[in-house]
């Protein structure tokens, strides 16, 4: 016989119910069910019931465990949220950091800048400076060779002992059937050993120079004419150039065998090369102008 647990008296067949949990029987009305209910409960449903006192163990049970979650949900939170303090943290510095850099880089562009645009004045002063210079020397050179327009430089004369360079211009000239005026002379020593030292004479003014000149390319002048004692080579008469004249003058000269062009020749302080009869006079004014040609 079976007893209900809330008001002792017996159970009948179908009106029992048993709780899940404790497994003790109930009358059905005493558990709290209408008749109508309990009908329609299927035996799956009734084997899932608690009685009051199992859910509400259940419930306590329940809240407890809800309330650990939650303690363990709030240190879980708790945790990430210092994370993500942290984290903050250091974004915020990052970013401070960042922004300390873009300042100094901006400096560093505004250095850059400053420097590049500075250094490109430099480059134009001195492109300027650089031509001024060369204009300068240019007009140094031209001064220097009208210095000594009246001077002139003769090779292949030997060489005397107590020899007097200004009575050897005097005989060279006679030689040649002219009279000209010797102010001074001198003999530069040759740098090549056993050949002589040209003499560069002073004469009183340009058409002495240009008489002298002239005739020498006339007359073809050998050194046996002007004294017996000497060999039968040859003697030439040329201007007298300034150092910078005379090596443009070598390179020009130098230019017209390599590319052919018939004359090279030197006149009022300015050297010219011509192609051939068909092509324009050239002034060469530096090396410059023989790049351009």
């Amino acid at each position: 016989m079976l007893l209900c647990d809330v008001c002792n008296e017996e159970i009948f067949d179908n009106e029992d119910i048993k709780c899940n949990k404790c497994k003790i029987f109930f009358h059905f009305v005493c558990a709290g069910f209408r008749e109508s209910n309990f009908r329609k409960l299927s035996a799956a449903n009734k084997s899932k019931w608690f009685c009051m006192n199992c859910k509400d163990s259940s419930s306590t049970l329940n809240v407890e465990t809800n309330k650990e979650i939650k303690l363990s949900i709030d240190k879980e939170c708790s945790h990430t949220d210092k994370i993500l303090m942290d984290l903050k943290e250091s974004v915020n510095f990052m970013s401070g950091q960042f922004d300390n850099f873009n300042l100094k880089l901006q400096d560093i562009i505004k250095v850059v800048n400053d420097v590049s645009k500075e250094n490109k004045q430099l480059k134009e002063e001195n492109q300027k400076l650089k031509i001024e210079m060369r204009d300068c020397n240019k007009k140094i050179n031209y001064i220097e060779q009208k210095l000594v327009q009246n001077h002139i430089e003769i090779i292949g004369v030997p060489e005397e002992t107590n020899e007097d360079c200004s009575k050897i211009v005097k005989e060279i000239s006679t030689a040649l059937g002219v009279n000209v005026c010797v102010e001074s002379a001198f003999r530069y020593q040759s740098k090549i050993r056993n050949k002589h030292g040209k003499i560069v004479a002073v004469l009183k003014n340009y058409e002495n120079k240009k008489t002298i000149m002239d005739m020498s390319r006339i007359k073809k002048l050998k050194a046996n004419n002007v004294n017996a004692k000497w060999k039968e080579e040859g003697i030439y008469i040329n201007n007298y150039l300034t150092q910078i004249n005379r090596n443009l003058f070598y390179k020009t000269r130098l230019y017209a065998k390599e590319n052919n062009y018939k004359y090279v020749w030197y006149r009022d302080c300015k050297i010219f090369i011509r192609k051939d009869e068909k092509n324009k006079v050239i002034l060469i004014e530096d090396e410059n102008s023989l790049r351009r040609l």
